[in-house]
C-alpha cells in the first residue's frame, strides 16, 4: 500500500520519468517469517499449558488461582468513592487483591502508549528534519526584470507586465517585489547571544557587517498582508516615518551539531540600522580610491547619512521573500514608501501554478516573443529545480505515516487484548 502511494516519486532520483518501486519478496524471507510466528505462538501456548499442568481441571475452570475473593477481605475508604466514584471504587478494590496482576496490566497498556508516542516523535523529527534540511521555495516559477544601470524604473510598466503573466493560464496566486542589496553594519550590542556566540566573533568586535534584501512590494498587496496579518496599516505605510517588517534570523543546518537551528540574530524586535548613503559620485571611484577615502575619512563627502527602521516578526513575509540567502535579512516596504528611501537592481515576478511546467511553458512563450527573455531577464521554474528534494520529502512522510499507522494498529490491539483479557479473568469479582 505505501509503495503504491508513492507512485512514480523515485522517477526524479534516476532521471527516468515512469519509473515505480513495487514489492518483491524472497521465498527465504517468507519462510523467515513463518519461523518466527512459529516459534511466538508455541512460547504463548507453552507457558500457560505448563502452569494449567499443576492445578485441577475444575480449579482451571473456576479461575481459582487467577482471582481470590473472600467476603469483606478488602476495604476502601469514603474518600476513594467520592473523589473517584465507583469504578474508582472497584479499581481499588482490584489493586489490593492482586498487586501482581494490576501491575501487569499497567505494565502492558504503559508499553503500548510509549509505544505509540516514541514512533510517531521519532517519524515527527525525522519528517520535520528532511523537509528543513532540504531548500524549497513558497513559489513554483520566478521571472528576474533586471535594470541597466542608470535606467528609470516604470511602475506603471512593470505592473501591465505582472498583470500579463499573472493572467498565464494555471496561475492561482503571484507577486512581484523590487528589490535591493545593501551592506550595513550593525553595532554588536543589538545583536542576540545567541547570534554572537553561534558565528564566534572575536571579543574586540564592535560593528558586524550585515546582508540586507530590501523588498518594496505593491501597495495594494502589502495592505491585504497587514491586514490578513493583524497589524497596523498606519504604522507600516508611513512615509514620513517609515517602518518595514523583516525576517531575521539564522535558518539552516548545521552540520557541526547535526540539526537543522534558528538563530535571531537581534536581540529586539524592533531594530534600526543607520548606514551611508553613499552618490552617484562614489560609485565612478575605482575601488582603491574608495578605500583611501574611507580610510582617510574624505568619504564624508561623497555620502549622508541615513537610517533603516524595521520590526522583526515570526510570520512568513508575502510571497516569494521566504527563501534564505546566505542568513541575509530580508526586509519590505510597501512600495509608495520603498520609493522615497531606494532605487532597485531589478524586480521580481513571483508565480505558483497547478501545473508550473505547463504554466512555465506558456511564460516562456509570451515573454519570447515580447523580447523578454535573455541578458538580464530570466525565467526559471523552481518547481522543477526542487522536485528531486520534495519527492524524497515525500518519500519519508508516506515511510513514516505507514510506519506510525502500523505501529498505532499494534498499540490498540494490545490496549483491547489487555483490557478484554483482564475483564475475563475478573467476572467472579466483578460479580
Amino acid at each position: 500500500v505505501t509503495l503504491s502511494l508513492l507512485g512514480d516519486e523515485f522517477a526524479s532520483f534516476s532521471g527516468r520519468s515512469g519509473l515505480a518501486m513495487g514489492l518483491h519478496f524472497t521465498v527465504e524471507s517468507i519462510i523467515a517469517a513463518c519461523i518466527v510466528a512459529l516459534v511466538t505462538v508455541l512460547i504463548s501456548a507453552w507457558i500457560p499449558s505448563k502452569r494449567a499442568t499443576k492445578i485441577t481441571p475444575i480449579d482451571a475452570i473456576r479461575l481459582s488461582r487467577d482471582i481470590s475473593i473472600k467476603s469483606g477481605e478488602v476495604k476502601t475508604s469514603k474518600i476513594t468513592y467520592k473523589l473517584f466514584g465507583l469504578e474508582g471504587m472497584i479499581a481499588r478494590k482490584h489493586f489490593k487483591r492482586s498487586r501482581k496482576k494490576y501491575r501487569a496490566t499497567i505494565v502492558s497498556l504503559f508499553i503500548s502508549i510509549v509505544l505509540f508516542i516514541s514512533a510517531s516523535s521519532f517519524c515527527t523529527y525525522l519528517t520535520d528534519a528532511i523537509s528543513s534540511t532540504f531548500q524549497d521555495s513558497d513559489y513554483d516559477i520566478i521571472y528576474h526584470y533586471g535594470f541597466k544601470k542608470g535606467e528609470t524604473i516604470d511602475l506603471d510598466e512593470l505592473r501591465i507586465l505582472y498583470n500579463e503573466l499573472s493572467a498565464v493560464d494555471g496561475v492561482f496566486s503571484s507577486n512581484y517585489a523590487l528589490l535591493k542589496f545593501k551592506n550595513l553594519d550593525s553595532p554588536i550590542e543589538l545583536l542576540s547571544d545567541e547570534f554572537v556566540k553561534y558565528v564566534n566573533l572575536p571579543e574586540d568586535t564592535t560593528e558586524v557587517p550585515m546582508n540586507i534584501i530590501i523588498y518594496g512590494i505593491d501597495d495594494d498587496i502589502y495592505r491585504q498582508y497587514l491586514k490578513k496579518s493583524n497589524l497596523n496599516e498606519v504604522l507600516y505605510m508611513d512615509k514620513d516615518n517609515p517602518k518595514g517588517l523583516a525576517q531575521a534570523a539564522i535558518k539552516k543546518f548545521d552540520y557541526g551539531s547535526q540539526r537543522y537551528v534558528r538563530i535571531p540574530m537581534f536581540e529586539e524586535n524592533s531594530v534600526t540600522l543607520g548606514y551611508k548613503d553613499y552618490d552617484e559620485r562614489w560609485y565612478s571611484l575605482t575601488n582603491a580610491e574608495r578605500q583611501e577615502l574611507v580610510d582617510t575619512g574624505g568619504d564624508i563627502e561623497y555620502y549622508t547619512l541615513k537610517s533603516l527602521a524595521f520590526d522583526i516578526i515570526d510570520k512568513d513575509l508575502i510571497l516569494g521573500l521566504n527563501e534564505s540567502f546566505n542568513d541575509s535579512i530580508k526586509v519590505m516596504y510597501p512600495m509608495s514608501v520603498y520609493q522615497t528611501l531606494f532605487d532597485a537592481d531589478y524586480c521580481n515576478y513571483f508565480f505558483k501554478a497547478e501545473n508550473p511546467t505547463e504554466t512555465y511553458n506558456h511564460m516562456k512563450d509570451f515573454l519570447t516573443a515580447k523580447g523578454l527573455v535573455g541578458g538580464d531577464h530570466v525565467l526559471v521554474n523552481m518547481y522543477e529545480m526542487y522536485e528531486t528534494d520534495r519527492n524524497l520529502v515525500v518519500i519519508v512522510k508516506v515511510f513514516s505515516y505507514g510506519f506510525i499507522t502500523l505501529i498505532s494498529l499494534i498499540a490498540i490491539a494490545n490496549v483491547f487484548n489487555t483490557i478484554s483479557t483482564n475483564i475475563m479473568l475478573r467476572r467472579r469479582e466483578f460479580a
